[in-house]
């Protein structure tokens, strides 16, 4: 659940196989979740690059409250392709203190590669702007 919300029919993300950058340790890399320490805007992006594929996939944010456990707040599609799929997501949040922030794939479709050797297949980050 996040920010009151418990995203049904998606694949969270979480356990990446390297945190770049997490100060104040307002990431929980065992949930995916971002906590705002302060209220504020912040600048919440995700990339994910995935294999060539038949399928959809679908990238998403979930941010605010407004969220429902089917329709995150933030989403993307690739195509139907045969070709290697980046998508990338960034939204603007006027967040409150506590606020959390998440990326999430949807599931029923391709899913991307994570492997350690060759990584960055997926990013998730969250900038506190002011």
């Amino acid at each position: 659940t996040v920010n009151g919300v418990t995203p049904s029919s998606y694949a969270l993300a979480f356990n990446y196989h390297n945190i770049h950058h997490n100060i104040g340790s307002h990431f929980v890399n065992a949930t995916g979740r971002f906590t705002c320490p302060i209220a504020g805007v912040y600048l919440v992006t995700a990339h994910i690059g995935m294999t060539a594929s038949s399928n959809y996939f679908g990238l998403s944010l979930f941010v605010t409250s407004n969220a429902t456990d089917s329709l995150a707040d933030v989403t993307c599609w690739s195509d139907t392709s045969t070709d290697h799929q980046p998508l990338s997501l960034h939204a603007h949040v006027n967040a409150t203190a506590g606020q959390q922030f998440l990326m999430a794939y949807k599931t029923g479709y391709t899913n991307p590669r994570n492997e350690s050797a060759n990584a960055p297949y997926s990013s998730f980050g969250a900038t506190f702007l002011g």
